[in-house]
């Protein structure tokens, strides 16, 4: 735009230039009929006062006009100038020419560049569409694997439950059960922990204990005591460990559980695994009181003091 400027600031001021220079006006034949006829006096003039010029041929004053006419126009014709500047008009000429060329030819540039800048937008939508396109079906292929993977996961776990090993401890009936009249009583029992799982286990740590207790028993989580060193015992599947225990009872503590202010509860825990699952542990506890002279048994104790993991 800029070089279009120039260019049509040059075309104008050399079209002023060339207005300057441009030739006189040629004066007309009217212009100098006076001064041919003043001429003709003096000469007629010149004549009358001198004899010899009288044997002069003397032409007709119209063919003297005509001849005067003639000469005067002769040197008006050669004096008038030539035009010089015909190459420079005839170069704006071919410089405007040019000028509207290119400026057609940058008209269909802006044009081809408007279209391929369309094109360009059209393929940047699309593209951003299928991009958006492929991030939502991303979207919910992630969804899709993260369901399957938890699906995978709870199956796992049900397998896992089906074929892993579960251990459970349960005592049996006390051998007697104290009287009102004794001051020393020894409480002794059996107990099992036996697997009903589907896989061998393998124990690792186990504590049981008897001991008297409040009653009703809090619902809180029991003391254990650490347990000593026991090599790993395997228990198959339906298989059972069995061991007793015993307690001893002195007077007041005998005098509780009768009045039903005392219990007698056996609990522990069990660590244990499975050939593909593990650890896991067994937190037990049961409990026995006074009804009309003989035992009330209680299989399960609260609810802080069980756990099967």
């Amino acid at each position: 735009m800029k070089l279009l400027c120039i260019v049509v600031m040059f075309v104008v001021v050399s079209v002023a230039f060339a207005a300057d220079d441009s030739p006189n006006p040629i004066p007309s034949v009217n212009d100098t009929q006076p001064k041919i006829e003043e001429s003709q006096l003096n000469r007629t003039k010149s004549e009358e006062n001198n004899p010899t010029i009288g044997a002069v041929e003397v032409k007709p004053v119209a063919d003297q006009r005509d001849t005067d006419t003639k000469t005067n126009e002769q040197k008006h014709d050669s004096g008038k100038p030539v035009d010089s500047t015909w190459w420079l008009n005839l170069l704006l000429v071919f410089l405007t020419g040019g000028l509207v060329v290119v400026g057609a030819f940058q008209v269909c540039v802006y044009r081809e560049q408007a279209r391929y800048m369309r094109d360009g937008l059209e393929v940047t939508r699309q593209s951003a569409k299928a991009a958006q396109d492929s991030a939502d079906a991303a979207k919910l292929g992630a969804d899709a694997a993260i369901k399957s993977a938890d699906v995978a996961v709870r199956q796992t776990a049900i397998i896992t439950n089906r074929e892993r090993p579960w251990i459970v401890v349960a005592p049996s009936a006390p051998e007697d059960w104290p009287r009102i009249t004794m001051k020393f009583f020894s409480f002794r029992i059996k107990w099992t922990a036996m697997n009903v799982g589907s896989s061998p286990a393998f124990l690792t740590k186990l504590y049981v204990a008897v001991c008297v207790a409040d009653f009703p028993v809090p619902n809180s989580q029991l003391q254990y005591r650490e347990p000593g060193s026991f090599a790993e015992f395997i228990v198959p599947p339906k298989g059972e460990y069995v061991n007793e225990i015993s307690a001893e009872l002195m007077g007041t503590e005998i005098e509780g559980v009768l009045n039903n202010r005392k219990c007698i509860m056996f609990y522990g825990f069990v660590d244990y695994r499975g050939p593909f699952s593990g650890p896991h542990k067994t937190r037990f506890c049961c409990y026995w009181t006074e009804k009309d002279g003989a035992a009330k048994f209680y299989p399960v104790g609260p609810p802080a003091t069980i756990e099967y993991t």
